[in-house]
C-alpha cells in the first residue's frame, strides 16, 4: 500500500522508503530551482511558479527516484546528480525521461494515436559532477554553498576524525559560515543520516570489488576465466585506491585497507600501491 506523507515544510522530512539525495533536498525550493535554470540557459526568469515540478515520485530505478525534473516555457527539464563520472547516464535519462512524457501525455489527455500532429515539451537533460561546474556556480549561489558543503565533509573525512563526528563536524561548520545554513539548521539531523546512509563504507567497498570483476571479466578475451577474473582485481583495486585517494585518506590508510579488502601480502600490496597511487 502506498502511504501519503502530509507536512507543511519548506523542505520534506526524511522519508525512510526514498533515500532522497542532498542535491534534491538542496533545490527542493522553486526558487531556487528556477535560480539554477537561469543559470544554466542564460534567462531571467524571476516568477518561480512558472516552473512546474513534475519529479518522478513512484517510479524507481536501481530503488532511486531522479533526482529533480520540471516544465518551463516548453521546455522538460531533467536534472542529475553524481559524485562520481557514470558512462550509463544518458541511458539512464532517456529511461527517465520515457516515463516522464508518458506521465504528461496522461495528465494532458494527448491522444497520440491520432494522425494530426502533437506538441510535447523539448527535452534537455543535464547531469551535475561535484566540483567540476565552476562559472556555474559563479552564476547559482544555491549550487556554490551545495558544492562547499560536500567539499567541507571531503576535508573533515581526511582529518582521521572519526566518520559520523567528521560529517556532525562538516555540517556544523558550514552552518556558522552561512553555507545551506536554512537546510542544515532545520534538518540538522536528517541531512546527516542521509549522508550516512549513502556513504555505507563496507558497501561501497563491495561494489567496487564486485564492478572490478565484471569489468575484467568482461574484457577476458581467449583466456578465458581466469584473465577475467585477475583482470577484475586488478580494476577493482584501481577503483578503491582512487576513491580512497579521493577522500584525502592517506597512502598509509589507503594501503592498510587494500590488503585488507583483497586479503594482499604487503609486497603485493605496495606494489599494487606504486603502480596506482597518484603522488
Amino acid at each position: 500500500m502506498n502511504r501519503k506523507l502530509h507536512n507543511d515544510q519548506d523542505y520534506p522530512i526524511a522519508n525512510r522508503e526514498y533515500k532522497d539525495g542532498l542535491f534534491r533536498m538542496v533545490f527542493q525550493k522553486k526558487e531556487d530551482l528556477l535560480s539554477l535554470y537561469n543559470a544554466l540557459n542564460g534567462s531571467s526568469y524571476t516568477d518561480p511558479d512558472e516552473l512546474e515540478v513534475n519529479t518522478l515520485g513512484n517510479v524507481l530505478y536501481l530503488t532511486r527516484k531522479n533526482d529533480i525534473s520540471f516544465l518551463i516555457s516548453g521546455m522538460m527539464n531533467l536534472y542529475e546528480h553524481q559524485s562520481t563520472f557514470n558512462p550509463n547516464m544518458p541511458v539512464r535519462g532517456l529511461i527517465y525521461l520515457c516515463r516522464l512524457y508518458e506521465k504528461y501525455i496522461v495528465k494532458n489527455e494527448i491522444d497520440i494515436y491520432t494522425s494530426s500532429l502533437k506538441e510535447l515539451p523539448c527535452p534537455q537533460y543535464f547531469v551535475f559532477y561535484n566540483g567540476t561546474e565552476k562559472e556555474l556556480m559563479e552564476k547559482c549561489q544555491r549550487l556554490r554553498e551545495y558544492a562547499v558543503f560536500v567539499e567541507t565533509v571531503r576535508q573533515e573525512l581526511s582529518s582521521g576524525t572519526d566518520f559520523d563526528q567528521a560529517v556532525a563536524n562538516a555540517v556544523d561548520i558550514c552552518i556558522n559560515g552561512n553555507i545551506l545554513k536554512d537546510i542544515l539548521t532545520d534538518q540538522k539531523a536528517e541531512v546527516i543520516q542521509m549522508i550516512l546512509e549513502t556513504y555505507d563504507k563496507e558497501l561501497h567497498d563491495k561494489t567496487l570489488r564486485h564492478e572490478g570483476y565484471e569489468d575484467g571479466y568482461n574484457k577476458g578475451s581467449a583466456d578465458g576465466y581466469d584473465t577475467g577474473f585477475h583482470a577484475g582485481i586488478d580494476t577493482g583495486i584501481l577503483q578503491l585506491i582512487s576513491t580512497l585517494q579521493e577522500l584525502h585518506l592517506s597512502r598509509e590508510e589507503t594501503l592498510a585497507k587494500m590488503q585488507e579488502k583483497y586479503d594482499l601480502s604487503p609486497e603485493d600490496a605496495e606494489s599494487y600501491m606504486l603502480k596506482y597511487w597518484k603522488e
